[in-house]
């Protein structure tokens, strides 16, 4: 059964079991089979998708796109989860963005972390604005730990390269044997 309603200021529901009918928070959109059907308190959140944010219960500023999208945070503020199943795996997190179809996070609880399709990850960035984060970005590394860490695999030594348009390298960082080598060109 199609349940479209709003519970309190400009709060609306759509889809069956979305939204709770106990809702006192404001500012909430929920689009989808039981899209925040558990929440009671929360503000300025919006779940388009089944079961998208469907644990959250005094979640504020969350944003889940796709279904089952954020869907285990209980209690988390300013998360964003795109494409079905990112971020299901957080339960208290805040302000953590995940990216890519069925992504988790590296910590259910941890703040400030970035996961795009588990190849590109951050942590510790916590600027707003117009502020430069201090945190850290990884690239094949989850767990960075410098501005920017690079963390090949067994089957790809290429590292880093730099290359103008057209194809010509610059600079080039590879492991080749155990040895790492930096060549310019």
């Amino acid at each position: 059964t199609l349940r479209v309603h709003s519970t309190t200021a400009n709060s609306v529901f759509v889809g069956p079991g979305a939204g709770n009918f106990t809702l006192s928070g404001i500012n909430n959109a929920g689009l989808g089979d039981t899209a925040l059907d558990a929440l009671t308190t929360g503000y300025d959140n919006v779940a388009i998708g089944g079961a998208a944010l469907t644990a959250v219960t005094t979640g504020f500023k969350n944003v889940a796109i796709g279904s089952i999208a954020l869907s285990g945070i209980v209690e988390g503020t300013n998360n964003i989860g795109i494409g079905w199943g990112a971020g299901n795996n957080i339960t208290s997190g805040n302000n953590n963005a995940v990216i890519g179809y069925d992504i988790d996070a590296q910590s259910a609880t941890a703040d400030y972390q970035l996961s795009i399709q588990n190849i590109i990850f951050g942590l510790s960035n916590s600027a707003a604005g117009t502020t430069v984060s201090t945190g850290f970005i990884g690239i094949g590394q989850p767990a960075p730990t410098y501005q920017l860490h690079i963390t090949g695999n067994t089957t790809n030594k290429n590292l880093l390269l730099v290359e103008e348009d057209g194809g010509v390298n610059i600079l080039e960082i590879i492991e080749d044997t155990g040895v790492n080598k930096i060549g310019f060109f």
